[in-house]
């Protein structure tokens, strides 16, 4: 089952990759529905704004204040902007996911359920994410993982792409996405990949990572989740009471991954399964997953896809949320303020608007 919503930050390297600077980042091309930032206007409402050009440094999202630290590695106003980025097409699309609207146009005073607006509730999910990312980088390579091929692949990247577009076309691609500068791209990528290599390894080789992996059942988070699951196609007739039949053996203790083995129809997942984030796969799915306890197996949960079964494991996330109970993070009281919503927003609108001509 490919995944429907890809983290806006791959979208861009993509973007980098192939110098083709896309307005947006959509789902597969197993679900035609896309996620577009169109209609690029000016919407002024509730916007503050500030004076001098996006890009003298007097923006707040490009200076250098310390917002946060993580084990005595400073995080800076500028490190956030990718995160602001990421969290507002994620909760764009929970408010209305069928919407067409642009996130720098998007009405942001709203609030939700708890009265909270929307622009506080993503600069929050921001901070933590970002937060969390570094937390995980330190704490993978305390572990033993090697960084350096990230941090190899990140210069590579951004070098070559500098040479290929020159450097006023590369920050106009990085700032379509929050991202202030180079460096600052070389540090989230790093962050991002090494996440990546260690969801994989760690669920091969656990005991690298975590003394005691039951532990880990204790940090569920609602940040993303880690699954195993059978999907059944729906093009038989019998598809529905073969799943049915799959669901009863795996209620029934059999072995989980010798009836990925036998019954699967996604010829995309390894025996490690998935691990992804919050918004990214498809919504009935991700809800089953979610409501899981670690260990726990679904009933049968429908898509267009066809019926599947689901198997909560530990993963990387819960090892981040354990990282993170171990670290020392310290987050400035004015961090809300520091990290300005709309600085984010700014920028992006000014590069959309580069970018078009």
């Amino acid at each position: 089952m490919k995944k429907i919503f890809c983290k806006v930050f791959f979208c861009f390297v993509i973007i980098v990759l192939s110098s083709i600077f896309l307005m947006s980042c959509g789902k597969s091309a197993t679900n035609p529905d896309r996620i577009t930032d169109n209609n690029i206007s000016e919407n002024t409402e509730n916007i503050e704004k500030y004076d001098g050009a996006i890009n003298d440094g007097t923006n707040t999202v490009l200076n250098n204040d310390v917002v946060a630290s993580v084990n005595g590695e400073e995080l800076k106003a500028k490190d956030f902007g990718y995160y602001i980025y990421n969290n507002a097409v994620i909760q764009m699309y929970k408010e209305d996911s069928n919407t067409t609207e642009d996130v720098t146009t998007f009405d942001w005073s709203k609030t939700n359920k708890d009265g909270k607006a929307l622009r506080d509730v993503v600069v929050e999910n921001a901070i933590e994410d970002a937060i969390n990312d570094v937390v995980f980088r330190q704490s993978a390579e305390n572990s033993g993982f090697l960084i350096s091929g990230a941090e190899k692949e990140a210069e590579e990247l951004v070098n070559g792409s500098i040479e290929r577009q020159g450097e006023e076309q590369f920050k106009v691609s990085a700032n379509l996405v929050g991202v202030s500068d180079a460096e600052t791209y070389k540090k989230i990528y790093t962050n991002i990949s090494v996440f990546e290599g260690v969801a994989e390894d760690f669920q091969n080789n656990p005991e690298k990572y975590v003394t005691d992996i039951s532990v880990l059942s204790n940090y569920i988070g609602n940040k993303g989740a880690s699954v195993q699951h059978v999907l059944i196609l729906n093009d038989t007739d019998d598809a529905s009471q073969l799943s049915e039949n799959v669901l009863q053996k795996a209620k029934n203790g059999e072995e989980f991954v010798e009836l990925m083995k036998q019954y699967n129809d996604d010829t995309s997942e390894k025996e490690s399964g998935y691990t992804f984030p919050e918004g990214e796969m498809l919504p009935s799915f991700e809800t089953a997953a979610f409501s899981l306890k670690i260990g726990e197996i679904s009933d049968i949960v429908e898509s267009d896809y066809g019926f599947h079964i689901i198997k909560r494991i530990v993963g990387a996330y819960e090892l981040q949320n354990f990282w993170r109970s171990e670290a020392d993070v310290q987050i400035s009281p004015n961090s809300l303020q520091m990290v300005n919503f709309y600085d984010v927003m700014d920028m992006i609108k000014e590069a959309k608007a580069k970018n078009v001509d």
